[in-house]
């Protein structure tokens, strides 16, 4: 495999992993709006 392939298979994996990143934190913004609105209906 040439560097060059290397290089171009690594960027791809960190655009997956920075893709994944956000997922998660989505996730969790939208986990915190959650709960959030159901502290706010108990009260």
């Amino acid at each position: 495999m040439s560097i060059d392939e290397e290089l171009t298979q690594m960027i791809a994996q960190q655009n997956a992993y920075s893709a994944a990143a956000r997922l998660v934190s989505v996730a969790d913004e939208m986990m915190q709006a959650v709960l959030a609105w159901c502290a706010g209906t108990r009260a």
